[in-house]
C-alpha cells in the first residue's frame, strides 16, 4: 500500500470524512501508480469534492 502514504500528504488537504469513501470507491483500485493519484485528486479539487 505505497499509495496510502502518498494519500495520507494529500488527505490534509481535503476534508478526512470526504477523502474516506472517495480513496475507498476511486483511488484504491485505479491507483497503480502515484502519479495517476495525485491526478485524481487534483480532479476532485477541481469538481468540487471538498
Amino acid at each position: 500500500m505505497d499509495f496510502r502514504s502518498t494519500t495520507s500528504t494529500s488527505t490534509s488537504t481535503m476534508s478526512s470524512t470526504q477523502q474516506s469513501p472517495i480513496s475507498s470507491s476511486k483511488i484504491v483500485p485505479p491507483a497503480p501508480k502515484p502519479a495517476k493519484m495525485a491526478v485524481l485528486m487534483r480532479d476532485f479539487e477541481g469538481i468540487g469534492f471538498k
